[in-house]
């Protein structure tokens, strides 16, 4: 070696004292450096792992650790630093069998055990390809108060809320039912969930979505989520695995108070969601729904038959909408209650519909959101004061 280089030793304290000291580009180049000539140093792999977990790399870090305990299985940090990066990432099987491999090394940890029923308790804090596809938060404020709407209406006793929801994703809505029933209804809520979770073929996703749909990654993250919500004491989950096509027609008549459609986004498949739908509404029930920007007296209407097959599209105005909902909507209800994308449409006893009015009702933020998106909520609300109260 000649005089002057640092020793392997050395290199690897200084990679660690750069990690502590913030300098993560040199403790990388550091860590790099050490395992190409040590490549059997867990310890090495470990750090470098925690390396990536904190700069938001959650992927690589799973593959460090996976690395570190291939050389030392019997290291509890090592596991439990692979659950946290396989839940940060949707991986909650893996994260599961992480802690469970800890906890047989040192059954009494309580730190392990600790953090494996946090995991278990709480709603998944939702990676970018879920913030870039669900709801944006003040849509659920909405979803929220049909919920209450209905509760003020049901009478004294009311029956157990029956709510249908076509287009679950990874739970970010069904989180919101059950928030809300807990809070505003409080009588008991049945919670049916319809979705493919990516055997649908339709592929009218973003990557990212698609990718977690492929993955079943978004199943598991639902999976999750619904065993959360399950656990609250008047909120039950059943799901269906299976598109709405094949689902719907297997239901009754008149048996929910509330649906809410977001399946697909074509005009075939939601044209037949929202008439499906219509006969298994009980009088009194809101029928609403997601991925309304626009309205059809607001948009050119040969550009909306000119592009029922697509998604989402641009108008020749510059206005983004998804044309098919747009359409679907329109033709079975005409104008509805329409706020940020949201719309509800409440069901008479003669069988039509009339807007519904969120002037007298409560809405909830979403918890379960990050809390920069929370307050995004928040600020709509405060400029446009469309619902009567709002909680958190």
């Amino acid at each position: 070696m000649p005089i002057g280089m640092p020793t392997g030793e050395q290199l690897f304290k200084a990679a660690v004292q750069h990690q502590i000291d913030g300098n993560l580009g040199e403790a990388e180049r550091l860590y790099q450096s050490f395992l190409t000539d040590h490549p059997h140093r867990d310890d090495a792999y470990f750090g470098y792992g925690l390396l990536c977990l904190g700069a938001g790399r959650k992927e690589e870090a799973v593959g460090h650790f996976e690395r570190a305990l291939f050389i030392a299985p019997g290291n509890v940090d090592y596991w439990a630093n692979l659950a946290t990066a396989n839940y940060s990432i949707g991986r909650i099987n893996d994260a599961g069998y992480a802690h469970l491999r800890a906890l047989r090394i040192e059954p009494g940890n309580i730190d392990i055990q600790q953090l494996r029923d946090d995991f278990a308790a709480k709603p998944h804090v939702f990676g970018e390809s879920a913030i870039h596809s669900a709801h944006a938060p003040a849509r659920q404020v909405y979803m929220s108060a049909c919920v209450d709407i209905l509760g003020k209406s049901l009478g004294d006793t009311p029956p157990p809320l029956r709510i249908l929801e076509i287009g679950s994703y990874m739970g970010a809505s069904l989180l919101t039912w059950a928030a809300a029933a807990e809070r505003l209804y409080r009588k008991g809520c049945e919670i049916l969930c319809i979705d493919p979770w990516g055997d649908s073929g339709a592929g009218q996703y973003k990557p990212g979505v698609q990718q977690a749909l492929e993955s079943q990654i978004a199943y598991e993250i639902f999976r999750h989520n619904a065993a959360v919500t399950g656990k609250k004491d008047n909120v039950s989950v059943i799901e269906m695995r299976a598109t709405s096509r094949a689902a719907l027609p297997l239901l009754g008549d008149k048996q929910f108070h509330l649906i809410y459609v977001d399946g697909g986004h074509f005009y075939d498949d939601a044209n037949f969601d929202i008439g499906a739908c219509h006969r298994l509404l009980s009088p009194g029930g809101i029928m609403c729904g997601d991925d309304l920007e626009l309205q059809a007296h607001q948009c050119d209407m040969e550009f909306l038959r000119a592009n029922t097959s697509a998604d989402y599209v641009t108008t020749p105005n510059g206005e983004e909408l998804h044309p098919g909902v747009t359409l679907a909507v329109h033709e079975f209800f005409g104008k509805v209650s329409a706020f940020e994308g949201f719309w509800a449409m409440r069901k008479q006893d003669g069988g039509g519909y009339q807007q519904v009015e969120f002037s007298g009702a409560t809405g909830i933020i979403p918890g379960h959101w990050p809390e920069h998106l929370q307050d995004q909520a928040r600020a709509h609300f405060a400029e446009n004061q469309t619902i009567g109260a709002l909680i958190g």
